[in-house]
Protein backbone atom coordinates (compact mmCIF):
# COMPACT_ATOMS: atom_id res chain seq x y z
CA UNK A 1 0.00 0.00 0.00
CA UNK A 2 1.03 3.66 -0.10
CA UNK A 3 0.02 6.92 0.93
CA UNK A 4 -1.51 9.23 -1.60
CA UNK A 5 -4.11 12.41 -2.23
CA UNK A 6 -7.46 11.82 -3.90
CA UNK A 7 -7.70 13.47 -7.31
CA UNK A 8 -11.36 14.99 -6.36
CA UNK A 9 -11.14 16.27 -2.77
CA UNK A 10 -7.30 16.13 -1.43
CA UNK A 11 -7.91 13.74 1.14
CA UNK A 12 -5.39 12.02 2.38
CA UNK A 13 -5.92 8.13 0.99
CA UNK A 14 -4.15 4.53 1.04
CA UNK A 15 -1.90 3.60 3.97
CA UNK A 16 1.36 1.54 4.42
CA UNK A 17 2.17 -2.14 5.78
CA UNK A 18 -1.73 -2.58 5.56
CA UNK A 19 -2.58 -0.53 7.67
CA UNK A 20 -5.34 2.36 6.76
CA UNK A 21 -4.68 6.21 6.87
CA UNK A 22 -6.28 7.58 10.39
CA UNK A 23 -9.84 8.81 8.97
CA UNK A 24 -10.46 5.53 6.50
CA UNK A 25 -13.71 3.65 6.80
CA UNK A 26 -15.15 1.49 4.66
CA UNK A 27 -17.67 2.78 1.80
CA UNK A 28 -20.27 0.58 0.61
CA UNK A 29 -20.35 1.79 -3.38
CA UNK A 30 -24.16 1.67 -4.78
CA UNK A 31 -23.30 2.62 -8.32
CA UNK A 32 -21.30 3.80 -11.23
CA UNK A 33 -19.86 6.96 -9.79
CA UNK A 34 -18.39 8.05 -13.15
CA UNK A 35 -18.54 11.69 -13.73
CA UNK A 36 -20.29 12.86 -16.98
CA UNK A 37 -19.00 15.48 -19.25
CA UNK A 38 -14.75 15.80 -19.61
CA UNK A 39 -12.72 15.97 -16.47
CA UNK A 40 -9.94 17.74 -17.45
CA UNK A 41 -8.37 19.57 -14.32
CA UNK A 42 -5.08 22.09 -14.43
CA UNK A 43 -3.10 21.19 -17.61
CA UNK A 44 0.06 21.53 -15.81
CA UNK A 45 -1.06 18.53 -13.80
CA UNK A 46 -1.22 16.56 -16.68
CA UNK A 47 3.17 15.90 -16.41
CA UNK A 48 2.26 14.02 -13.16
CA UNK A 49 2.50 10.16 -14.00
CA UNK A 50 -0.87 9.75 -12.48
CA UNK A 51 -2.16 11.82 -15.36
CA UNK A 52 -0.53 9.37 -18.32
CA UNK A 53 -2.93 6.75 -18.60
CA UNK A 54 -3.32 6.14 -22.22
CA UNK A 55 -5.84 3.52 -21.42
CA UNK A 56 -3.91 1.34 -23.20
CA UNK A 57 -2.86 3.02 -26.44
CA UNK A 58 -0.13 3.89 -28.15
CA UNK A 59 1.37 7.32 -26.71
CA UNK A 60 1.14 9.05 -29.85
CA UNK A 61 -2.68 8.67 -31.32
CA UNK A 62 -3.84 9.15 -27.78
CA UNK A 63 -2.29 12.46 -27.66
CA UNK A 64 -3.42 13.66 -30.80
CA UNK A 65 -7.12 11.83 -29.90
CA UNK A 66 -6.83 14.61 -26.69
CA UNK A 67 -5.83 16.73 -29.37
CA UNK A 68 -8.70 16.59 -31.62
CA UNK A 69 -11.44 16.51 -28.96
CA UNK A 70 -9.30 20.26 -27.43
CA UNK A 71 -9.67 21.33 -30.53
CA UNK A 72 -13.29 20.33 -31.23
CA UNK A 73 -14.18 21.84 -27.68
CA UNK A 74 -12.34 24.68 -28.24
CA UNK A 75 -14.48 25.27 -31.94
CA UNK A 76 -17.79 24.86 -29.87
CA UNK A 77 -16.33 27.02 -27.49
CA UNK A 78 -16.61 29.75 -30.04
CA UNK A 79 -20.48 28.79 -31.07
CA UNK A 80 -21.87 27.61 -28.54
CA UNK A 81 -20.05 28.59 -25.05
CA UNK A 82 -22.53 27.57 -22.32
CA UNK A 83 -23.31 23.57 -24.09
CA UNK A 84 -19.15 23.33 -23.42
CA UNK A 85 -19.45 25.09 -20.29
CA UNK A 86 -21.52 22.48 -18.90
CA UNK A 87 -19.58 19.46 -20.52
CA UNK A 88 -15.95 20.59 -18.45
CA UNK A 89 -15.57 19.56 -14.91
CA UNK A 90 -14.64 20.98 -13.00
CA UNK A 91 -16.16 24.14 -13.68
CA UNK A 92 -14.61 26.82 -15.03
CA UNK A 93 -14.80 30.68 -16.07
CA UNK A 94 -13.08 30.73 -19.54
CA UNK A 95 -13.56 27.82 -21.61
CA UNK A 96 -11.39 29.55 -24.28
CA UNK A 97 -8.40 29.67 -22.47
CA UNK A 98 -8.94 26.60 -20.58
CA UNK A 99 -8.88 24.61 -23.60
CA UNK A 100 -6.04 26.71 -25.19
CA UNK A 101 -3.64 25.44 -22.19
CA UNK A 102 -4.85 22.09 -22.66
CA UNK A 103 -4.03 22.39 -26.27
CA UNK A 104 -0.71 23.99 -25.73
CA UNK A 105 0.04 21.03 -23.62
CA UNK A 106 -0.97 18.22 -26.20
CA UNK A 107 1.23 19.65 -28.73
CA UNK A 108 4.08 19.93 -26.19
CA UNK A 109 3.24 16.17 -25.16
CA UNK A 110 2.71 15.12 -28.62
CA UNK A 111 6.44 16.83 -29.75
CA UNK A 112 8.09 14.93 -27.08
CA UNK A 113 6.48 11.72 -27.72
CA UNK A 114 7.62 12.19 -31.24
CA UNK A 115 11.05 13.26 -30.49
CA UNK A 116 10.49 16.75 -32.71
CA UNK A 117 10.58 20.31 -32.18
CA UNK A 118 7.11 22.56 -32.16
CA UNK A 119 7.30 22.75 -36.29
CA UNK A 120 7.05 19.59 -36.85
CA UNK A 121 4.92 18.37 -34.89
CA UNK A 122 2.84 21.34 -36.33
CA UNK A 123 3.34 20.21 -39.93
CA UNK A 124 2.18 16.69 -38.37
CA UNK A 125 -1.09 17.91 -36.99
CA UNK A 126 -1.85 20.45 -40.01
CA UNK A 127 -1.60 17.56 -42.33
CA UNK A 128 -3.54 14.66 -40.22
CA UNK A 129 -6.07 17.30 -39.89
CA UNK A 130 -6.40 17.85 -43.34
CA UNK A 131 -6.63 14.05 -44.30
CA UNK A 132 -9.63 14.03 -42.23
CA UNK A 133 -11.20 16.70 -44.19
CA UNK A 134 -10.62 15.78 -47.47
CA UNK A 135 -13.13 13.49 -49.40
CA UNK A 136 -12.81 10.08 -49.25
CA UNK A 137 -13.45 7.80 -52.53
CA UNK A 138 -15.38 4.73 -51.26
CA UNK A 139 -12.33 1.85 -52.33
CA UNK A 140 -13.73 -0.45 -54.94
CA UNK A 141 -13.33 -4.27 -53.73
CA UNK A 142 -11.08 -6.21 -56.39
CA UNK A 143 -11.87 -9.31 -54.87
CA UNK A 144 -13.75 -10.93 -57.81
CA UNK A 145 -11.06 -9.60 -60.27
CA UNK A 146 -8.14 -11.73 -58.38
CA UNK A 147 -10.25 -15.22 -59.42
Amino acid sequence: MEISKCVDCGAVIGGENHRAVQGFAITQITGDRTQTGHVLGDPSRRDNPDMLDTKNMSPAPFILTRLLTHMAMLLGASKDRPSILQIIKPAIPDPGAFLMDHLLKDMELLAKTLGKGADDTVSTVHLIVSSLLEPHQARQCRCRSLF
